[in-house]
């Protein structure tokens, strides 16, 4: 859309790389793919090198996505008080 629109208006063929962009925002711009690798980072950093759970000792606190308020255009997460 927005690359067709500046194809001809430009000395040169930034076509491929606008259409790239575009692509490229909009996967970025998801939501609801964001909340989803938040889960799985939060996983990640949740065990301990034996891979059980440990709540109380983890590295960092990752803010969960609140799944009911969440949509691939409006990422809620919870509050994460800061040092």
């Amino acid at each position: 859309r927005f690359s067709k629109i500046l194809a001809n208006a430009l000395p040169l063929d930034y076509y491929p790389v606008f259409s790239e962009l575009e692509k490229a925002l909009d996967n970025e711009l998801d939501f609801l793919a964001e909340a989803q690798a938040m889960r799985k980072i939060d996983c990640a950093v949740s065990q301990n090198n034996d891979g059980t759970v440990s709540s109380d000792s983890r590295p960092v606190w990752i803010p969960l996505p609140v799944g009911e308020l969440t949509s691939k255009r409006v990422l809620v997460m919870d509050f994460v008080e800061g040092v």
